[in-house]
């Protein structure tokens, strides 16, 4: 699990690094796919899961009514705009 903020840039390609303290967490994952996706609270801001903790997140999200308005924006923003990255 990955705790914590930390502000990135992106290099000329577009891509970003990830920061040294979560580099151990990462390789600890043994070849497990991440999930990168939009924070649903804050624009500007990036969520990472590990895939099998990011479909634990994805069933909750997509289990909520999509007859509420805040929950739909909120599968929009967090499922809708979820990519797997290795």
């Amino acid at each position: 699990m990955f705790f914590g903020e930390t502000a990135i840039n992106l290099d000329a390609k577009g891509r970003l690094a990830i920061p040294m303290r979560y580099r151990d967490s990462i390789q600890d994952l043994d070849g497990a796919r991440l999930v990168l996706t939009y924070s649903a609270f804050d624009s500007g801001s990036l969520y990472l899961y590990p895939e099998q903790e990011w479909e634990r997140v994805r069933d909750e999200v997509t289990g909520l009514s999509t007859f509420n308005p805040g929950h739909r924006s909120l599968q929009r923003r967090l499922v809708g705009s979820a990519s797997a990255i290795e």
